[in-house]
């Protein structure tokens, strides 16, 4: 298959205009980024699961897969629940990251455990995310992985659990949850990142949706080089 390298700034803002085009709010859309950009930093192929992930979204209504109560087990309205919607109800109820929270019928797993880095980084905890064949310990500045590629990744799983743990504990540097020994730390890279072309492609033909066709009235408002030739 063939592939292009980007910038995790380029996967960040095209991960951002694509999340509005599939009905997302623009602060909605900036954590969308963020956890594209923070799953790809840690070698997680999140971005064929995202444009996957699109192409479903443009045929459902996006409320549908909210979470329809915030007690108990999750579940969406409709069907299964929404990736990002769960990942910012999840960041809301911090009330709730001791004991955990149990979500079932979950749409593509690892866009979830994205938010949850965003939520690590940010608010200086850990987590362990498990689902259907793959659990991910996650603090600031490392993650560890236990599961083959395709649970991982995968477009849909019946639960998905989340606990906070003490790996930030002076005792717990360096350790890993337990169950999770065969695992190692994974720290997050700033370079490249190798996403598939055909990926890339849709992620573009999305993003450009949210671009205002060149005309006089925009370029009057101030768009492009404007009207008047300077040279």
């Amino acid at each position: 298959m063939t592939a292009v390298f980007r910038s995790l700034n380029e996967i960040e803002q095209i991960a951002r205009k694509a999340a509005r085009v599939a009905g997302l709010p623009w602060g909605l859309a900036d954590e969308v980024g963020g956890a594209l950009r923070a799953l790809q930093s840690y070698g997680f192929n999140a971005a064929s699961g995202f444009a996957r992930w699109l192409a479903a979204a443009a045929a459902h209504d996006l409320t549908a897969g909210a979470p329809r109560s915030l007690r108990g087990v999750w579940r969406a309205r409709r069907g299964d629940l929404h990736p990002f919607l769960t990942g910012a109800a999840l960041s809301d109820r911090r009330e709730c990251w001791g004991a955990g929270v149990e979500c079932a019928c979950v749409a593509y797993p690892l866009l979830i455990a994205g938010c949850v880095l965003g939520i690590a980084a940010g608010e200086q905890r850990a987590f362990i995310v498990q689902w259907s064949g793959a659990r991910i310990a996650c603090r600031p500045g490392g993650v560890a992985v236990i599961g083959a590629a395709a649970a991982v990744e995968c477009a849909r799983a019946d639960f998905f659990h989340l606990t906070g743990w003490d790996g930030l504990a002076e005792e717990s540097a360096g350790q890993l949850p337990a169950n999770m020994d065969a695992a190692v730390w994974r720290a997050p890279h700033c370079g490249e990142t190798k996403i598939g072309a055909r990926v890339w492609r849709r992620l573009e033909e999305y993003a450009a949706q949210t671009y205002v066709a060149a005309s006089a009235a925009s370029r009057l408002q101030g768009a492009g080089a404007g009207l008047r030739d300077n040279d």
